[in-house]
């Protein structure tokens, strides 16, 4: 079956108003909207609102009609390279994207919008859990190489539960739209759709969000004065949800820090127990990502790892 996601607006938008719309948890406990029931889940029909987002949709017409309220007008960022049109054909999520490439593996652009997302370049991004089952291993950690709740605890903070079920912010991976969203300010669309969702997720507006990059150059001029036409001179200015600060920890006003892990707390999981690692090995393979699986190469993850610093390496 075809399949998309969108927001849930336009799905109203698109199919007749005595249309019903059902409710679902995945295996992973997300909880998704159609306008048809899955077979697979146990579902219930709803009254929808604007703010939820995660709409799969059973027919392309409604991606034909979609509107522009995601897209504010485009601005020349004179620190975005020029675009290169580049079709993938590969599952990123299972085929190497970088297996067999000399040189570097992404491109100057693709980079410029990892670093919009994510503040790093996409090649630390795509190989998170590789590099971590790798340090795992070169480690010698037997009893832990093998958990998906020890490669879960210790993620880049940044991959919060809204990048379940995203693909790699790549051109020919999302659609045009979703690029043109991206190239801008490192959102999805449906990101950045709706007020309340915005405010919920940072705490700020959906304008704001959609317009970083521009007040984050403004900001480095004047801080700085110079370089701020590169993103890496201001790419720490990049908004960050609640749910990654509280994964990276906040510090407490009388000292220590404090840390929270919404994605283990949706699933139910405490601690590291082997009955729920089915579900927990189903959550991490809906990160962005290449998953883990039996691999000739090794990974040059030290270059990588200087990005961020996962807890327990050192």
């Amino acid at each position: 079956m075809w399949t998309k996601w969108i927001s849930l607006s336009v799905l109203l938008w698109a199919t007749p108003v005595s249309a019903e719309i059902f409710q679902w948890k995945d295996a992973a406990g997300r909880v998704h909207y159609s306008d048809q029931a899955p077979e697979e889940y146990e579902s219930q029909t709803v009254t929808p609102n604007t703010e939820d987002l995660g709409v799969r949709l059973s027919g392309p017409k409604a991606t034909e009609d979609w509107s522009e309220q995601a897209l504010s007008p485009q601005k020349n960022l004179t620190s975005k390279p020029p675009q290169r049109r580049t079709t993938l054909t590969r599952d990123a999520a299972e085929q190497d994207l970088c297996e067999g490439v000399v040189g570097d593996c992404f491109s100057e652009q693709q980079d410029y919008v990892c670093k919009l997302r994510f503040s790093l370049e996409c090649k630390k991004i795509y190989h998170w859990k590789v590099c971590l089952q790798q340090d795992c291993e070169q480690k010698d950690i037997a009893d832990k190489c093998q958990s998906p709740y020890q490669l879960l605890d210790r993620r880049p903070p940044v991959m919060t539960q809204a990048q379940m079920g995203r693909e790699m912010p790549l051109q020919g991976l999302v659609s045009e739209r979703d690029w043109q969203c991206l190239s801008q300010h490192g959102f999805f669309c449906d990101e950045v759709a709706f007020e309340a969702t915005c405010q919920q997720r940072f705490g700020q507006s959906c304008e704001a969000l959609q317009h970083w990059a521009e007040a984050a150059q403004q900001r480095c001029k004047k801080q700085r004065g110079s370089d701020c036409g590169d993103i890496d001179s201001w790419k720490q200015f990049r908004p960050l949800s609640i749910e990654e600060k509280e994964k990276a920890g906040i510090r407490l006003a009388g000292g220590g820090v404090s840390s929270q892990d919404r994605l283990m707390a949706s699933l139910g999981v405490e601690r590291d127990d082997p009955a729920t690692y089915p579900k927990l090995q189903r959550a991490l393979e809906s990160l962005t990502g290449l998953n883990i699986r039996e691999r000739r190469r090794r990974f040059d993850c030290d270059a990588e790892w200087k990005g961020f610093a996962p807890r327990g390496h050192h």
